[in-house]
C-alpha cells in the first residue's frame, strides 16, 4: 500500500491536483499497489500569508508536532482499504511518496518515526529542521532531486547528507529537469518499493 503525500495545492482550485493523483494511482494500480491519498490540511503554510488558504503538510519546527496526528488520522483510511483489500495481513507493507511540501513531510515523519512506515521515497523536498534520523532505526529511503529545481535542489542534497551521518542506507536520484513529480520520478518511486515488498 502507497500513501502519497501532495504538494502545495490553493483549496479553491484542487483540480491540477487531481489530475496528477489520478495518473498516479493508475500507475500505481498497474504495478500491484493500492494508493491512499489523504488531504493536507489548511492553515500549516503560515510563511506567507497567501499560503494559509492552500491545503499543506507539516513542514516546519513549529507544525512538526502535529506530525504523529495527522499520521494517527490516517488509520480509518488504512483500515478501509484494508477492508476493501481483504483481511489486513501483517505481511502487508505501507510505503510512503512525498512530493515537495508532502516529501518535507515524508522526511519528518521518517526522522520521527512516530509511524513507521516500510519504505519512503522523498522527491523534490528536503528536511524538517532541526532533523535527526535515528542510526538505530534506519528504513529504506529514495530521495528524488531535479538539477534544474533551484530551490529544493540544495535541500536535498543535506538530506542526502543528513541520511549519510546517520548511516541510513539510501538511494539519491538527480535527473534533469525542474521541480515537478514526473512519471518517471513515479516509477522510480514504485520500483523502489516494489524491491521493497
Amino acid at each position: 500500500m502507497v500513501l502519497y503525500l501532495h504538494g502545495l495545492f490553493p483549496s479553491d482550485f484542487p483540480q491540477q491536483s487531481l489530475i496528477a493523483q489520478r495518473e498516479l494511482a493508475q500507475m500505481a494500480a498497474s504495478r500491484g499497489f493500492a494508493l491512499l491519498v489523504p488531504r493536507g490540511r489548511l492553515g500549516l503554510c503560515d510563511w506567507k500569508p497567501e499560503l494559509l488558504n492552500w491545503y499543506c503538510w507539516p513542514s516546519t519546527a513549529r507544525t512538526a508536532p502535529l506530525a504523529a496526528d495527522i499520521a494517527a488520522s490516517w488509520e480509518p483510511l488504512w483500515k478501509a482499504l484494508d477492508d476493501k483489500l481483504g483481511a489486513a495481513e501483517p505481511s502487508r507493507k505501507r510505503f510512503v511518496l512525498g512530493y515537495s511540501i508532502g516529501g518535507f513531510f515524508a522526511a519528518l515523519l521518517a526522522a520521527r518515526g512516530d509511524v513507521p512506515f516500510d519504505a519512503y521515497a522523498i522527491a523534490h523536498a528536503g528536511s524538517v529542521e532541526p532533523c535527526w534520523f535515528d542510526p538505530t532505526r534506519p528504513r529504506p529511503v529514495l530521495l528524488i532531486a531535479a538539477e534544474g529545481d533551484i530551490w529544493q535542489a540544495p535541500l536535498m542534497d543535506l538530506l542526502h547528507l543528513r541520511l549519510l551521518e546517520a548511516g541510513w542506507a539510501h538511494e539519491y536520484k538527480i535527473r534533469q529537469g525542474g521541480h515537478a513529480l514526473t512519471a518517471g520520478d513515479i516509477e522510480d518511486a514504485l520500483s523502489f518499493f516494489a524491491a521493497h515488498r
